[in-house]
C-alpha cells in the first residue's frame, strides 16, 4: 500500500471515529483563500447542506496542509475527493462548476 493511500485511510478511518459516522462517505475539498473558486465552492457546502447529505465534508485549506497536498498529489485547486468507508479513492474532480452537483449525486 502506498504510503498516500495509507495515510488517507487513517485520516478517513480517524475522521469517521470522531464524527460517529463510520459508514458515510468522505468528501475532502482542498482549496485556498486565495482562489476564488475555492471560495464560491465553499460558500456552496456552508449554503446547501441538503446537497452535502450523504458525505462527511471535511475542507483543506493546502496553504496550511501542505504534506496533504504532497501525498495526495494535489496539483490544482479547487480539487474534491470522495473516500469510501475503508479511505479508498472512489472519485476525483477538479474546478467547481454546475456540473458539481451532479457529480456529487453520482457518487452518492
Amino acid at each position: 500500500m502506498k504510503l498516500t493511500t495509507l495515510y488517507a485511510t487513517l485520516l478517513c478511518l480517524l475522521i469517521s471515529l470522531l464524527s460517529n459516522q463510520a459508514l458515510a462517505k468522505d468528501l475532502f475539498v482542498f482549496g485556498a483563500d486565495w482562489c476564488p473558486a475555492c471560495v464560491k465552492l465553499k460558500n456552496f457546502i456552508k449554503n446547501s447542506p441538503k446537497e452535502f447529505s450523504k458525505y462527511k465534508v471535511e475542507l483543506f485549506d493546502i496553504d496550511k496542509h501542505p504534506e496533504l497536498k504532497k501525498d495526495l498529489n494535489i496539483s490544482k485547486v479547487p480539487m474534491s475527493i470522495i473516500f469510501d468507508e475503508k479511505g479508498k479513492i472512489l472519485s476525483k474532480k477538479i474546478g467547481y462548476n454546475s456540473s458539481y452537483t451532479q457529480w456529487l449525486k453520482e457518487n452518492e
